[in-house]
């Protein structure tokens, strides 16, 4: 839940502890708390150091915890595989805290408490337990109030049967139904079946795989074929919002390593497509990206001003493909 996820950044932010364990199934939430600290710290404001155990050496590891981090930055020290990380880890942590800065977090990922660490006083343990469809209904509501949207009950229940295994998936529809429905505060039974109609979907990604190749001039004879079939501008709109959101996401967390767990967690199939995400990532910077994310959100303005459909897309898609043919 939105509540939930800020309480949890805010406990990690007022740890007096470095050490903070994330323990417990529920990938999204904690996705969604790192997220979270992001945001409320800033790109400039803050380092993340990523760190697997299976391929960084322990003393490599114990030195990016104890060097000082730059100037007034926050510096995290993300470890997923913390059940990877060798004993010696566990018994040396307590004498890590003294030559630890006081801005420094170190998150570690267990999939199960080490017997180790059991008794130690000085860490902070945060648990992420799966949501019940009453908890995910709860942060539905919750985030579609941020947009000034409510959602009918017979709409919710399809939404939650299309996506109950998947709150990544269920995210995107939220993103696509809130761009969808425009002004209008009721998303409703007809909104959902329509955006999650599977033949319009499949064809609008066809349009956002050819932008993410940079195949603008085939990606622009796709989205005439749509437009021509009456697909809606808001449907498209919500797709690419939904898509590059998650290429800055993807970009944040592959910058230095692939990492095709995480291609599998974003529903990015398939080694080909894979690689047309990861050289997007690579060929466009982070303030690109950022520019390319405002321009989607200007052009969602103007459409909702009343500007013509046609050439304000074509704009955006030939931004959004850059360089190509």
């Amino acid at each position: 839940m939105v509540s939930l996820i800020e309480g949890r950044a805010q406990r990690i932010l007022k740890s007096s502890s470095p050490f903070i364990l994330f323990t417990g199934e529920n990938i999204f939430c904690k996705e969604k708390v790192l997220q979270r600290l992001k945001e409320k710290l800033g790109k400039n404001q803050n380092i993340w150091i990523n760190l697997d155990p299976q391929e960084t050496p322990l003393e490599e590891i114990i030195s990016h915890i104890t060097s000082l981090p730059l100037f007034s930055q926050t510096k995290f020290i993300l470890i997923r595989r913390g059940n990877k990380l060798p004993n010696s880890f566990w018994k040396r942590l307590p004498g890590l805290k003294d030559r630890i800065h006081l801005s420094t977090k170190i998150i570690i990922w267990l999939e199960k408490i080490p017997t180790e660490i059991k008794n130690l006083t000085d860490v902070v343990f945060i648990d992420f337990p799966k949501w019940k469809k009453g908890s995910v209904e709860l942060w539905v509501k919750e985030k579609l109030e941020e947009s000034g949207k409510i959602m009918e009950k017979e709409a919710w229940e399809v939404l939650w049967n299309k996506n109950e295994n998947n709150l990544f998936a269920l995210e995107n529809e939220l993103e696509k139904l809130i761009n969808f429905t425009g002004k209008r505060p009721n998303i409703t039974l007809k909104d959902v079946e329509e955006v999650s109609c599977e033949g319009k979907e499949i064809t609008i990604f066809n349009v956002v795989d050819l932008l993410i190749e940079g195949k603008k001039g085939d990606a622009l004879k796709e989205w005439e074929k749509l437009r021509q079939a009456g697909i809606s501008v808001q449907l498209l709109i919500g797709v690419l919002n939904w898509e590059v959101k998650r290429l800055l996401f993807l970009k944040d967390e592959l910058e230095k390593k692939w990492q095709p767990e995480l291609f599998q967690k974003m529903k990015i199939w398939g080694k080909e497509k894979q690689i047309s995400y990861w050289k997007a990532i690579k060929n466009k910077t982070w303030d690109e990206w950022i520019k390319i994310y405002r321009e989607l959100l200007r052009t969602d303005l103007k459409l909702k001003s009343g500007y013509p459909v046609s050439p304000t897309v074509e704009i955006l898609l030939y931004r959004i493909a850059g360089k190509g043919r």
